[in-house]
């Protein structure tokens, strides 16, 4: 009975400290942190299912070898979880050497070497699996470019950094204060700086008391590997992000300090219990303890989810905790402010940004899309620019400052840009189209619609394509042409205002005043206001011919 108390009173203590600690809140509230929650839900069901094929098999209960432990349900269970896990994040690949630590302890199923070679080889599907992902990760990283920046920072600074987080993420577990939603990545780590040199050994020193200890309880190397072999994932050794740390990260890891933390809590109600003179007031003083630590977990949590309220609170936040040192915060925030519709405010952090990291081209390149949406289109070619200037092989820029020369009335250097843009990806579809629209502002009718036909043949879903070229062909008074361009641009987006307005412009030039009404009403319930005011003035024009003829009446319903 007093067993099955402590078990509860361990599982309750690590469930409080898991469910109220503010270091999870980013993972709870967050949306882009989901997966973490998915992978964390998947990676304990498939700890279970293994805990109870473990289980069975020290019991005799489940027949043993590796052809019938693929037709073991808890097995087979384990393994679909964990595949589940990889789907939801590739940190869960850490798990097969999880379920190797859990057979030392607490299953003890490695009892000789025999046992040892049995234990690794009942985990090669899982690490199968897990291998298969961490290629299919790693190619995808080495596309973004991820793999590079590898090479760029040295193996010895990244496990110092590691080193470092591993002890950091231990400290905001015993004291949860000054919580960064971004901890940014260090511009330069001394090889010899005594900091992270000390991590390094303070890491080594809790290492080998567990060791010393591991005759006596295996309880705290068990965990403390938990910890480590978890973390390692996404500890800044195998992979370099902008951030050193983020507080989602210890979603998993935390559960063994936490789960220690739990155990000595039972430990000592035991304690309490055992000495007669004191119990009562023992027992209280444990109880107290525990609800007002409960309560001050709580209280931060609940100021800790503010902060992560919305993108705006969040980066705003980081910018007051670090000013000076995180220019992607100022990035999001402006990007957020663009988004609800503050232009000048996104204007300012992208400049705070740029004034942080002036050689990083997409802060010009935001900054810029932030001009010409206030109509400072000079300053918005300027920013292009210095983006093109920071990384001339961003097709992307080229294109962007194209269409904001075409549109200042410089349609010739336009073409010079989409031109660059098209000798870096020439199956680059809106270069063409782009270019389409320069040469039509130049009124080369003709290389415009061969423009049109490529940026069609690269893009044949997108609407734009048919809808420009049909605009092409009716000022070339190809009409049959236009209207099956227009017609298919209809088919590919029925909400695009500028396709009914294009086609209505078509019918009406055409004589066909119905079709046009039809179509300009489209486009004005669709928010054009060109649409509207030329539905008006052809309502009123054949309202008057109508009336004239005495067949008016029917026309407009």
């Amino acid at each position: 009975k007093r067993g099955n108390q402590r078990v509860l009173i361990a599982a309750a203590m690590t469930g409080m400290l898991f469910g109220l600690h503010p270091l999870h809140v980013e993972t709870a509230v967050w949306l882009s942190a989901r997966p973490d929650l998915m992978c964390a839900l998947f990676f304990l069901l498939s700890m279970l299912a293994y805990t109870n094929y473990a289980d069975r098999q020290e019991q005799g209960t489940a027949a043993k070898g590796s052809v019938r432990r693929v037709f073991n349900v808890q097995y087979v269970l384990s393994l679909a979880f964990f595949v589940l896990a990889l789907a939801s994040k590739p940190m869960a690949v850490s798990l097969p050497a999880v379920l190797l630590i859990l057979d030392w302890y607490p299953f003890r199923r490695m009892n000789s070497r025999k046992r040892l070679v049995d234990m690794f080889m009942e985990k090669i599907p899982f690490m199968a699996v897990g291998f298969l992902v961490a290629i299919v990760t790693i190619a995808a990283h080495e596309r973004k470019g991820a793999i590079g920046s590898l090479i760029t920072v040295p193996l010895e600074a990244r496990l110092l950094i590691a080193a470092k987080s591993v002890l950091s993420y231990l400290w905001k577990m015993a004291l949860p204060f000054d919580l960064l939603p971004f901890y940014p990545y260090p511009a330069r780590i001394p090889t010899l700086s005594g900091e992270y040199l000390l991590s390094v050994v303070l890491v080594c020193v809790i290492t080998a008391a567990c060791i010393r200890m591991m005759k006596k309880e295996r309880m705290f190397m068990a965990a403390w590997f938990f910890y480590l072999v978890t973390l390692l994932p996404i500890s800044g050794v195998i992979t370099v992000r902008m951030a050193t740390m983020a507080d989602r990260y210890t979603y998993i890891p935390s559960l063994a300090p936490f789960l220690l933390l739990g155990v000595g809590s039972a430990g000592l109600w035991a304690r309490v219990e055992s000495a007669r003179r004191w119990s009562a007031m023992g027992r209280h003083a444990v109880v107290g303890t525990a609800l007002l630590f409960g309560i001050v977990m709580i209280f931060l949590t609940v100021h800790q989810t503010a902060i992560w309220r919305n993108s705006i609170t969040l980066w705003s936040y980081v910018i007051e905790k670090a000013p000076d040192r995180v220019p992607t915060a100022y990035i999001n925030r402006g990007m957020a402010l663009k988004e609800i519709g503050q232009i000048e405010g996104a204007i300012a952090d992208y400049t705070t940004a740029i004034a942080l990291w002036p050689d990083n081209s997409e802060i010009f390149m935001k900054r810029g899309w932030a001009f010409k949406e206030t109509g400072q289109i000079e300053q918005a070619i300027n920013d292009y620019t210095e983006a093109i200037r920071l990384n001339p092989s961003d097709g992307d820029a080229y294109i962007i400052r194209g269409l904001l020369l075409v549109y200042s009335g410089h349609p010739d250097r336009g073409v010079n840009d989409f031109d660059r843009a098209i000798s870096l990806k020439p199956a680059n579809g809106d270069a063409y189209l782009n270019r389409g629209v320069a040469y039509e502002r130049m009124g080369d009718l003709q290389r415009a619609i061969k423009d049109y036909d490529m940026a069609i043949s690269l893009n044949p879903s997108d609407f734009l394509g048919y809808r420009n070229r049909g605009v092409a062909f009716r000022e070339a008074g190809q009409v049959s042409m236009a209207l099956a361009d227009f017609n298919r641009a209809v088919l590919l987006n029925p909400d695009s205002s500028e396709i009914y307005l294009s086609r209505g412009d078509l019918y009406r030039n055409e004589g066909s005043v119905d079709r046009a009404i039809k179509d300009y009403r489209r486009a004005c319930d669709l928010g054009s206001n060109e649409a509207c005011d030329a539905l008006g003035s052809l309502v009123g024009t054949h309202k008057m011919e109508g009336a004239k003829t005495g067949t008016g009446s029917d026309v407009v319903k």
